[in-house]
């Protein structure tokens, strides 16, 4: 039985093989190799190679010699809310604000799929926005990552053009991204750009600082200044700019000068325990970021974003809950 995919614009720019291994899933690749050397499948009736890239409006066809028109399986991101709390949208790449106590991704938990990347595809899906019926190559994904008790800014892409261009952008350091954080103690200087080494350790979901480099390291850079010092409880409000964006890199750098973020367990030492307040988890908030393009080229598909920036609708939860309110007395 012949089949004849048309493909759309959210799959534009992949390469033939690595479609049709999403597209095609009863079928091993082994079978794909096979049937594109004996020209079982062609694009646009003529013959291609495993690495042709595919472009709008092609026309895969091929022989489905499995039929594999059997009723397919209700994919796991239905099991996710499909709202987002929206702050920014075009036909690239959705920017929304991840509440508190909601991964960004699939965890270790099996039964865990409220996350962020299955609230994105499916909001995506009711907004006939995403097409899944028709098994697309691509899945629209989130290209940042936050941790689960740290709230605010993230990064959705639509298509795949989008997301290698906010990767791209994310590799080369041109997304500016801000955070607000709550600190143990008075930070002296109230304003400084800091650099260390930090060294992860995947087996414990931990990271370390050193002052020195090693074959084992990379470098971090945190800039922070003062907000505004809470004299009563002994913490700080900080304004965090992350210049490089490493795993733990706030939580850990910070520990690491002797002022950890108020409700972080993980990297706050034991003399700091007993100062947590009520707070449960790590006050940490992204709140803002900044598309910083001036480098890039004039048809580059995100170069229209170049110096927009875009914050988050309401100050971190946790600010409601500081006395007196920072932001009450201005």
């Amino acid at each position: 039985m012949k089949k004849t995919i048309v493909i759309k614009s959210v799959d534009d720019c992949i390469r033939i093989d690595k479609f049709l291994f999403k597209y095609l899933k009863n079928y091993t690749r082994t079978n794909i190799y096979k049937m594109i050397r004996k020209k079982d499948i062609t694009v646009n009736n003529q013959r291609i190679d495993f690495d042709y890239i595919l472009r709008v409006n092609d026309k895969i066809t091929y022989y489905d010699f499995l039929r594999t028109d059997h009723k397919k399986k209700v994919p796991e991101f239905f099991k996710a809310k499909p709202e987002l709390d929206l702050i920014y949208e075009d036909e690239n790449l959705v920017i929304f604000e991840k509440p508190l106590g909601i991964p960004a991704q699939q965890t270790d938990e099996p039964s865990q799929y409220d996350h962020m990347q299955n609230r994105l595809v499916h909001y995506l899906v009711k907004s006939n926005q995403y097409d899944y019926l028709n098994n697309q190559a691509y899945l629209p994904s989130i290209v940042n990552r936050l941790d689960t008790y740290t709230t605010g800014i993230m990064l959705g892409a639509k298509n795949l053009k989008a997301q290698q261009a906010l990767n791209q952008i994310i590799k080369n350091r041109d997304l500016k991204k801000f955070y607000h954080c709550l600190v143990h103690g008075e930070i002296n200087p109230k304003k400084a750009t800091l650099t260390a080494y930090l060294t992860k350790d995947p087996n414990r979901s931990l990271v370390s600082i050193q002052k020195e480099k090693t074959n084992d390291n990379k470098i971090i850079i945190t800039r922070y200044q003062t907000l505004y010092y809470f004299k009563k409880q002994n913490y700080t409000l900080l304004d965090v700019e992350l210049i490089t964006g490493r795993t733990h890199q706030i939580r850990a750098h910070l520990a690491s000068i002797n002022h950890p973020v108020v409700g972080d367990y993980k990297y706050a030492k034991k003399q700091y325990q007993n100062n947590q307040g009520n707070f449960k988890h790590q006050l940490l908030h992204s709140y803002k970021i900044i598309f910083d393009l001036a480098n890039y080229d004039q048809d580059f598909i995100l170069k229209y974003l170049d110096q927009n920036q875009y914050q988050t609708k309401s100050p971190a939860w946790f600010h409601s809950q500081l006395h007196p309110n920072p932001y009450e007395e201005k």
